[in-house]
C-alpha cells in the first residue's frame, strides 16, 4: 500500500494542464494494474491442482528402511491368485498416474526421464496393460527409477510407500537400470522396494533373487543413434577389449599381457583418456589407447572386431555391452559374478564366450581355437538377441513382462531353445512315455465339459442322464453360441449337482479343451451335448477305469487310422465300427486336466487354426497329442459303438455334412506333418468290468448298468 500512496502522491503533483480526463483514465490503469500485481493468484498450478491426481506422502521409519534386502522368492512376495485367469491368459498391468505428492510443508510433481516415459508408453500399448487397477495383478510407479543419479533415496523410498496398492511393495515391478552411488556402489539400488520385482541392470549373483528379479541391460539411447549398421563388412581385428579404468593392479597386469603377447590381434580401448587425446564429451564416439597414444572410431572399432570382451567397472554391468551387440561382435564376458540380462530365458552360452578372470591371459588363444563355422552362428545369435529383445526400449520393457507373464501362467512359456533362436530343433514333444500324471484323490469326482450350440431339449436330456453318476462333482457347460442366450436360469435342469455356464466369446471348438478355471478336478469328462444314452454305470466304471490309467485318453467312442495302397500313401480316418481303434472320441471320453493346458498353450497354433476354421477335428487333434507325449494308444471302455442321437436333425448335427469326412481324412494326414510323424498307435483293446456278460445276478456285479452295443 506504501508504493501505491507513493505513486498517487507523485502523480497528483502534476501540473494543472495534465489534469484532464486522459490524466484519470491513465490513473485508473496503473491502479488496476498495481491491484492485479498485489492479488496475483498461480491460476497455472491451480490448473495442475485440478488436472492432477495427488498423493500424500507418509514417512517410512528407520527400521523398516533398514530391513529392506528381503528374501523374496517368487511363492512367497508375489500374490499370484490375483491374476485372474483371461480367455487369453496373461497379467494384467497397472501403470499409475503421474502423481503429485503432497506433504504438510510441500508439493511438487517428480520428472520423468524421456527414456522412462517411453518405457510407461511402450507398456501401455502392450497387450498387458489393464487400465482397471482392480483388475490388475502387476503395479508399475510412474515414478522414475531407472537411475540413481542424483536421486534422493530417502524421498524415493516415501513417494513409492505412497502408492495406492502399495502393500510393502508385493506384485509390484520397479525399473532400475543404473543402480548404487558413491563410493559403494551397490548392484540394487539404495531406496526401499520391499517386496517389489526389481528389474534392474547391474545384478551380481549375491544380489539377484533367482525367478523374481529379472536382469535388464543398461541401455545407452545417445550410442543407438549414432550407429549406422555396416555388421557385415570385414572384421580385422581378434578381439577388442573394453575398459572404464576402474580394475584392480592384478586385472592391470594381466590386461598388459594380453596385450602384449597378442599385439596382433587385440586392441585395447579405454575411457579415462588424458585430456591432450580426447575430451570426456567424446566418450560416445571415440576410445583412445593411452600406451598407443591414439584415439579410436569407437562403435566402428567395434563392428570391425570378432570378439569384444567387457571388463566391468565399479558396476557389473554396462551399456558397453548392448553397443556390443548392436554391432554384431560377439560378447566374451570376463565378470563370473555378473548375472546377464534375461538370462532366466536366454541362453547365452550361445551367443558369447565366457572366460575366467584369473586365465584372461589365455582368452585370445581359447578364441583362435572356435571353428569359423561357430563363429558365424554366434554371430547370427547375437544379431537375434539384439534385435528380438534389446534394440530399444520398449523391447526391453515388453520382453521383461513376457518373462514375468510366463512365471505367472507356465503353461504358455517358451523354450530356451526358442527364446534364443527363435525356433526349435527338435519335434513337437515333451517327456514322451515318461509323462506321469498323479492319480488325484478317489472322491475328488471329475468335471463334465459339454460344449454345446443350440440343442437346448438334448443338452437337458444330457445333463439329467448324467446327473445320477457318483463321482460327478461339477457340469460345465460351455455355450458356443455367441447370437443366442443360454436359457435363463429357471428353465435348466434340477439336480444335485452344481451347474455352470460359460458364455464363448467366439464360436469355436477348441473351446471345449480351454482351461477353464471353473475345472477344478484332475478328471475331464468331455461330452457331446446329444450323448443322452450314457448310463450311470458306464459313466462311473469310465471314471474308476481313468483312474487307473491318468495320463491316457479313456472313453467310449472308438475310431481307427490306416493307410491307402496307393502310392501316395496317404492316411484315412475310418468311422466304421471296428474292433480297432487308434483314437477314442472326445465326444465321450476321460482325459487329464492338464492336457487342455497343452492344448491350449503348447501345441502348436496352427493346429488350433486350423481345427476352428474348418469347424472340424478337435478330438484328433487331443488324440494326436496324448499320444504324442504319451507315446501310448487310448483306451476303449465298454462293448458300445453306436453313438448316435436319434432325436437330432440333419441340420443339427455336423457329422451330417458330406464334407464333415473328407475333412477328417485331411486333417489326419495334415496333423501328421505338423506332429512331424505319426503319433497314434492301433490296438485291439478294450475295458470291461469283472464278471461282466456272466450269466450271474446282478447283485454281484459292480456295474450292472453297462449298456450294449
Amino acid at each position: 500500500m506504501a508504493v501505491i500512496k507513493s505513486t498517487l502522491r507523485s502523480l497528483f503533483r502534476f501540473p494543472a494542464r495534465l489534469k484532464s480526463y486522459k490524466l484519470f483514465l491513465f490513473i485508473g490503469i496503473i491502479l488496476v494494474a498495481l491491484f492485479l500485481l498485489l492479488n496475483r493468484q498461480p491460476t497455472s498450478r491451480k490448473v495442475e491442482h485440478q488436472s492432477r491426481p495427488t498423493r500424500t506422502l507418509y514417512s517410512i521409519s528407520k527400521e523398516t528402511n533398514d530391513i529392506f534386502k528381503t528374501g523374496c522368492l517368487f511363492h512367497s512376495c508375489f500374490d499370484v491368485n490375483v491374476c485372474s485367469i483371461r480367455f487369453d491368459e496373461h497379467i494384467g498391468v497397472y501403470v499409475y498416474d503421474h502423481f503429485e505428492y503432497v506433504s504438510s510443508q510441500t508439493s511438487f510433481v517428480p520428472e520423468i526421464s524421456d527414456e522412462y516415459s517411453e518405457l510407461l508408453s511402450a507398456i501401455k500399448k502392450s497387450r498387458y496393460y489393464e487400465p482397471d487397477i482392480d483388475k490388475a495383478c502387476v503395479f508399475i510407479p510412474s515414478l522414475d527409477t531407472l537411475s540413481q543419479a542424483k536421486m534422493d533415496v530417502q524421498l524415493i523410498s516415501i513417494i513409492l510407500n505412497s502408492q495406492p496398492r502399495w502393500h510393502d511393495g508385493e506384485n509390484h515391478l520397479i525399473f532400475n537400470m543404473l543402480p548404487g552411488a558413491p563410493p559403494h556402489y551397490n548392484t540394487t539400488p539404495d531406496f526401499y522396494y520391499g517386496k517389489a520385482m526389481l528389474a534392474g541392470g547391474s545384478f551380481t549373483s549375491g544380489s539377484y533373487r533367482d525367478k523374481f528379479d529379472i536382469s535388464l541391460p543398461m541401455y545407452n539411447s545417445l550410442t543407438r543413434h549414432l550407429y549406422t549398421d555396416s555388421s557385415n563388412g570385414e572384421r580385422s581385428h581378434l578381439l577388442t577389449v573394453l575398459t572404464h579404468g576402474w580394475y584392480s593392479q592384478g586385472m592391470a597386469d594381466q590386461l598388459h599381457l594380453l596385450v602384449h603377447e597378442n599385439k596382433d590381434d587385440v586392441l585395447l580401448l579405454e575411457t579415462n583418456c588424458p585430456d591432450h587425446l580426447m575430451s570426456h564429451d567424446q566418450l560416445p564416439w571415440k576410445r583412445c589407447n593411452r600406451n598407443e597414444g591414439k584415439v579410436y572410431p569407437y562403435l566402428q572399432t567395434l563392428t570391425s572386431s570378432q570378439f569384444c570382451l567387457l571388463i566391468p567397472g565399479l558396476r557389473p554391468g554396462s551399456p558397453d555391452l548392448l553397443d556390443i551387440l548392436m554391432t554384431g561382435c560377439i560378447p566374451v564376458i570376463l565378470d563370473d559374478d555378473y548375472v546377464l540380462p534375461f538370462s532366466e530365458v536366454l541362453d547365452w552360452s550361445q551367443a558369447s564366450v565366457r572366460c575366467w578372470s584369473h586365465d584372461m591371459v589365455g582368452v585370445a588363444s581359447q578364441l583362435r581355437d572356435i571353428p569359423h563355422s561357430s563363429i558365424h552362428e554366434m554371430r547370427e545369435k547375437v544379431r537375434f538377441l539384439y534385435d528380438h529383445y534389446f534394440s530399444s526400449l520398449p523391447k526391453i520393457a515388453l520382453t521383461t513382462l513376457d518373462i514375468l507373464n510366463e512365471r505367472v501362467f507356465p503353461t504358455s512359456a517358451r523354450s530356451s531353445e526358442l527364446w534364443t533362436t527363435g525356433q526349435t530343433s527338435s519335434k513337437f514333444t515333451t517327456a514322451g512315455a515318461d509323462l506321469d500324471l498323479l492319480t488325484p484323490p478317489s472322491d475328488e469326482g471329475f468335471t463334465a465339459v459339454i460344449l454345446t450350440y443350440s440343442r437346448v431339449s438334448e443338452l437337458f436330456k444330457t445333463i439329467r442322464s448324467m446327473s445320477a453318476a457318483p463321482s460327478l462333482a461339477k457340469i460345465l457347460v460351455v455355450w458356443n453360441n455367441v447370437d443366442k442366450q443360454p436359457p435363463p436360469a429357471s428353465k435348466w435342469p434340477h439336480i444335485n449337482r452344481p451347474i455352470q455356464i460359460i458364455r464363448s466369446k467366439q464360436n469355436r471348438l477348441s473351446n471345449r479343451f480351454y482351461p477353464y478355471p471353473e475345472i477344478q478336478t484332475a478328471a475331464v469328462f468331455s461330452l457331446d451335448d446329444d450323448i443322452t444314452m450314457l448310463t450311470a454305470d458306464e459313466l462311473e466304471f469310465g471314471y474308476k477305469a481313468w483312474q487307473e490309467f491318468p495320463n491316457r485318453l479313456v472313453g467310449f467312442p472308438g475310431r481307427v487310422h490306416s493307410k491307402e495302397s496307393s502310392p501316395e500313401g496317404k492316411l484315412r480316418y475310418e468311422s466304421s465300427w471296428l474292433n480297432n481303434i487308434s483314437l477314442v472320441l472326445t465326444g465321450a471320453a476321460f482325459y487329464h486336466n492338464y492336457y487342455n493346458y497343452l492344448y491350449t498353450y503348447q501345441m502348436p497354433s496352427r493346429i488350433r487354426q486350423w481345427v476352428d476354421e474348418h469347424m472340424n477335428c478337435e478330438d484328433i487333434a487331443m488324440n494326436f497329442l496324448i499320444a504324442n507325449y504319451t507315446a501310448l494308444p487310448p483306451l476303449k471302455i465298454s462293448a458300445r459303438k453306436k453313438f448316435t442321437c436319434p432325436t437330432c436333425t440333419t441340420e443339427e448335427s455336423l457329422w451330417n455334412d458330406p464334407e464333415h469326412y473328407l475333412e477328417r481324412n485331411e486333417c489326419v494326414n495334415i496333423f501328421e506333418r505338423f506332429f512331424e510323424g505319426m503319433p497314434l498307435q492301433t490296438v485291439k483293446f478294450r475295458l470291461d468290468p469283472v464278471l461282466y456278460k456272466e450269466p450271474m445276478s446282478e447283485l454281484f456285479q459292480s456295474f450292472p448298468g453297462i449298456g450294449e452295443l
